[in-house]
This record gives structure tokens, sequence and C-alpha cells, in this order.
């Protein structure tokens, strides 16, 4: 026996959470990462002078210190060092694990490929506005393992990406949701079913699921412990959650019309069909639910509208850093415009297909403007399909389509792509084009 030594791979804000959290549980810890300068160092050198940090490359010796690895969700687990580990049957888990055996309160899961995070702020705000204390924790910001230091809520919701479900086992969620699924992380699966089967894991053990009855190849050959809640964008059976002339429907009684709520695009749109399914298994009062709805104007960089200038309407959704997130964006922009839409696009596409694009650039797309990593590899996909311009960067983007652009047109950036190629993340590829557009 090691002593219970558990080594964490990773030093940014996931790491040192779990390197705060297992310190005040008295559980030795060693902290590895690849890089020189991690972005927590100082602090954790600061708060724990005496905790062994190894920088640079990994080695194997270290990692034959621990019994178990900590893994961070940026790190993947074809590591080497991470392999052996595995194939030697040592565990090797990340803070959600850790979150989900010692969390005293019900969880509230939430993974897709597009929409989590939107619905997850939602979900936070329809359980607070119902009068129940809720943290609001994961892949959305604040690290797990940072939430179980505040006092205990009536629910934890929580936002899970693949990445952190691939390393979670103990998860027992109260109610549960897989969004959408559409290809992402190609870079980090082998296949898409290996991607399917991550997201599938969070609905393992939960209480109850809610699940998208447009994409049944998600849960179709799954069992659940209750019969599952559905959701269509579609006329809904009964029972079901979904959308008829322009209303929020539950089987064929009326909700609310989608005219009373702020947000009334397609994406959106699901979004609040979830939450009413996920608010409804609950048992949340719907008046509550429905007044949250109608005054909830959605997040940073997802479709936010930045500015009207001389008739063209500038959108952000720098958080569309996959396909499908761009495909959404570019559906629901194109059924309340009577202009064109042109589109900013570009980055790392992280080794995903991008034919998908090819049909919604086609039918609503008159122009995309290309620049980043795979602009190359955008452009051999859209070509056939619309006019492209390539340029060297967003600012160049945008000044190509102030050019291009007329009155009751939308300049949409929307990229299909992550930021990292150029950005340290979405949100400062958002704001650089907030920045710029409001310059003009």
């Amino acid at each position: 026996m090691k002593n219970n030594v558990h080594l964490i791979i990773g030093l940014g804000a996931t790491g040192f959470s779990c390197v705060q959290y297992l310190a005040s549980k008295n559980i030795p810890v060693i902290v590895v990462d690849t890089r020189e300068n991690p972005p927590k160092l100082a602090e954790c050198k600061k708060q724990f002078p005496k905790i062994e940090i190894y920088l640079g490359k990994f080695q194997e010796k270290i990692f034959e210190k621990a019994n178990v690895i900590v893994v961070s969700p940026g790190i993947s687990l074809e590591e080497p060092c991470i392999k052996k580990c595995i194939e030697k049957n040592i565990p090797v888990i990340g803070d959600v694990e850790i979150f989900a055996r010692d969390a005293k309160a019900p969880i509230i899961a939430i993974t897709g490929s597009n929409g989590k995070t939107t619905l997850t702020t939602l979900m936070g705000e329809l359980i607070k506005n119902a009068g129940h204390k809720t943290i609001v924790c994961g892949n959305i910001g604040l690290p797990v393992l940072e939430a179980l230091q505040r006092p205990i809520p009536d629910y934890y919701v929580i936002e899970l990406s693949s990445f952190q479900l691939d390393t979670t086992y103990s998860l027992k969620a109260k109610v549960a949701v897989v969004i959408n699924v559409s290809a992402d992380h190609m870079d980090r699966y082998k296949t898409f079913d290996d991607y399917l089967h991550s997201k599938q894991r969070i609905y393992k053990n939960c209480e109850y699921a809610v699940v998208n009855a447009d994409e049944p190849d998600i849960w179709k050959k799954l069992i659940f412990k209750n019969l599952p809640v559905s959701f269509t964008l579609k006329k809904p059976k009964q029972n079901e959650w979904g959308i008829v002339d322009d209303n929020l429907m539950f089987g064929d009684k009326k909700i609310i019309a989608i005219s009373d709520l702020m947000l009334q695009e397609r994406h959106n749109n699901q979004n609040f069909l979830v939450a009413l399914a996920m608010g409804s298994t609950l048992k949340l009062p719907i008046e509550n639910m429905l007044q949250t709805l109608k005054h909830f104007s959605g997040l940073p960089h997802r479709c936010q509208l930045v500015k009207k200038i001389n008739g063209v309407a500038y959108y952000n959704d720098s958080k569309a850093t996959n396909v499908g997130a761009a495909i959404a964006a570019i559906d629901s922009m194109s059924q309340h415009i009577a202009g064109r839409i042109i589109l900013l696009a570009g980055g790392d596409s992280k080794g995903v297909d991008l034919t998908p694009l090819q049909n919604p650039v086609k039918k609503s797309v008159a122009h995309v403007i290309l620049f980043g990593k795979d602009a190359d590899l955008l452009q051999n996909t859209l070509a056939t399909y619309t006019k492209i311009s390539r340029v060297n960067n967003l600012r160049e983007a945008i000044a190509t389509a102030k050019k291009i652009a007329q009155s009751g047109d939308i300049v949409l950036l929307s990229p299909a792509c992550s930021s990292l190629d150029q950005y340290e993340n979405y949100a400062a590829r958002g704001n650089e084009f907030i920045e710029t557009v409001n310059s003009i």
C-alpha cells in the first residue's frame, strides 16, 4: 500500500481544485503537468509548499508512486503513462468521480454536444426561482470539488463534458439528460460511437432520464430505472414535450406561446423543452418555470446580438466550437431574417467531418469568410456551396463582412471550430468580435 497517494495530472483550475479538496481530506497528493508554467502553479506552491510538483515530460517513475490517478479533462487517456496505469488496474478517475462519491445533495446532470451550458444555467435559474438553494458547477466554470467545499445546497446542477464522463463511474443523478449529439472531439475519440458512448454514461444509475425523441440512437438501447421523459421539436405524443404551431406543448396541452419568450430561436426552444421536462420531474411549479423562461436572455457568446449597424445585425456565436453548434445557429438565424447570412468561421476543427455543414450553408448562407488553422479544410468542404473569402484573422473577417453586408443581412460569427489555434478560449475570441464590432 502506498499510503493512498493520489497523482493529480494537470494544474489548471480543475487540477488545483483536486489538490485543495484532497488536501482538506488529508489525502497525500503529487502533481504533474507537462507545461513548465501551468496556470495555478504559483498559487499551489504558496498554499501547499510541501506538495511534490513535477513539470515537463511525464516520467513513468513518478506515476509509479501513486495508487490513484486523477486526470484533468484536457488530458487524453491515451497518454502512454496513463495507459500503463489503466493496464495495471490502477484507478484512473476525474474530479467528477470524487464529487459523485462525496456529494450530499441530489445531482441534476446535463451533457450534449450543443446547448449544455445554456441549459445548465437555465436549470440553475429554474430551481433557484422555485425557492431551492442551488450550486451550478462542472464544465460550466466552477470546478465540482470547489462546489463541494461550499455549504450543501438543495441541488447541484452540473454540466458534464464527454471527457469528464470518461473518468466518472459513481454518478447517480437525480435526473440526467443528453440534449443532442453531433460529431465533436474526433481528435480524442477513435470513432463517433466512442464519443456517443461517453455521453451515454451520464444516464447510468440515474433516477430519471430525459431523452431526445428526435435522436433515438442516443438512448434507445439503454435500460432506465424509470420510464424516460422525452422531448421533440415536432408535434409531441402523449406525455411528451414538444412544439405545435409556435407553442411549447406537453402532449396536447399548450404550455406557453414561443412569442411570449425573450429567446425564440429553434435551439433555445430545445433547451426550454428540456428544462421543462427536467423541472417537471423535480416537481417544480409550472408558473415559476414559465416566469423564468419568459425572462431568460441567454448566455454571452451564444447567438448574442452585439449591435446593428446600418441595418446589419452582428451576432457573436463564438461558443459554436463544433459543427453541430454552427448548424444550430445557422438554422435558427435563417428562420428570422429577411436578408442574407454572412458566416465567419474557422479555427481548429478537432479532426471532425465538416461535410454536415454543406447543406445548411448551401440553403442559408450567402457568403463564408474563413480564417484560422483549418480554413483550407473548410474551403475545400464548402467551396461549391457558397461564396468564400479567405482572411488571416477575425478582425480582417469582420472588415471583409462589413464591405459585403447590406441592410437586412446578418453577420454571424459561428466558427464550427475551437478557438485554441489563435485564442486562449472561445470567450476571448467572442470578446474580440464584440470589441471590433463595437468599434465600427
